[in-house]
């Protein structure tokens, strides 16, 4: 039996392991600390010279050097303005590793179509310029690329077949929201890359790429990185712009269900269609689904598409349950609405934002 199992050490009699190592491997004959600080520095850049993000973007790739048959099951994505070097640090990357254990493409449906041969033998998927339509389109593929212990390999012309996951995925976008991040999220780091620097900054680093003594400096330097104290997956760092993202990614159902029934903001909303029973709030289903819609238009949401069904259940996810009331010998659905219940489910998710009240 063969396997691709990405670790030279791996001792198994009963497996053959197809994976030959990385592309480089020797200590460099001349250690050239210019070019691991060339690539230290665009990290930095590419996270804005965040600290936290710095070490833990570092952390990741020496991870990735040092324990490549672990899954992060953590992705990064990086957005900036066109022009930064996005590319740059994965380029150092694919001359260490070959660029045979990684692939690139801006086409989503190289990885997640019918046919997906790319994800074979894979230590880095780098999704370039990922759109908000792709990106939420195939958001549960996503996750599954992110964290998913195999993948499900369907080559052209071959009969699908199971391999081991050990990706890495790396997204690249100049988009504000090009996946969606929920808000119990524990598989994205989002970092927001610096200002474009001078010709001679790149030139630094494009020279490092045809110098086989500085990327195995740079091997050898993520090969020491001391990863003793590193937790992947409990160390990722929150930053503004992955806050941003979770906030803009929140169905904006939650959103109108925070201004109306945060306090008494339902008396005017819903005025005289809202009923009190056993300290519930009953609002007809039909009533609550066109005062919502109505919501969505003013806020210039009508993009958002929503039917009966579909806010059923997301108002059922919430704890809002629709039931049917005989009220003067009328049988009407309802929405059965408790205040306090509803609240704190919202603030147990992190769904409600604060608003300061300024007299």
């Amino acid at each position: 039996k063969s396997e691709w199992i990405p670790n030279t050490t791996y001792d198994n009699e009963k497996i053959y392991n197809t994976f030959t190592g990385f592309k480089l491997y020797e200590e460099p004959k001349v250690f050239k600390q210019d070019a691991v600080n060339s690539f230290l520095e665009h990290i930095k850049l590419l996270v804005n010279y965040d600290e936290n993000s710095f070490r833990y973007v570092l952390n990741y790739n020496a991870h990735m050097i040092q324990y490549p048959d672990e899954l992060p099951g953590v992705a990064l994505l990086f957005k900036s303005q066109q022009g930064i070097g996005k590319d740059l640090m994965l380029d150092i990357i694919e001359r260490i590793i070959g660029n045979e254990l990684m692939y690139r493409t801006s086409k989503l449906e190289e990885i997640f179509g019918n046919f997906n041969g790319a994800l074979k033998n894979n230590l880095i998927v780098q999704l370039n310029e990922v759109q908000g339509c792709d990106g939420f389109e195939n958001k549960e593929k996503l996750k599954d690329l992110i964290t998913s212990k195999t993948h499900n390999i369907n080559e052209k012309n071959m009969k699908p077949y199971k391999q081991n996951n050990y990706s890495r995925v790396f997204i690249f976008s100049n988009n504000l929201n090009p996946i969606e991040i929920p808000y119990d999220d524990r598989r994205f780091c989002v970092f927001k890359g610096g200002k474009n620097k001078p010709a001679s900054y790149y030139k630094n680093l494009v020279n490092i790429l045809d110098d086989e003594e500085a990327l195995k400096s740079i091997l050898n330097y993520l090969r020491n990185v001391d990863l003793s104290n590193f937790h992947i997956r409990e160390d990722r760092p929150k930053t503004s712009a992955y806050e941003d993202m979770k906030q803009n990614a929140i169905n904006p159902i939650y959103t109108f269900l925070s201004l109306n029934f945060m306090d008494e903001g339902f008396t005017e909303t819903f005025q005289d269609k809202y009923k009190l029973h056993k300290g519930n709030l009953l609002i007809k289903a039909k009533h609550f689904y066109h005062t919502y819609k109505d919501y969505l238009d003013y806020e210039g949401l009508e993009y958002v598409k929503v039917d009966y069904k579909k806010l059923k259940n997301l108002l059922n996810d919430i704890g809002i349950i629709k039931k049917q009331f005989k009220i003067k010998n009328m049988v009407t659905d309802y929405y059965v609405i408790n205040q306090s219940n509803l609240i704190n489910e919202l603030e147990s998710r992190n769904l409600i934002e604060e608003i300061e009240t300024i007299e």
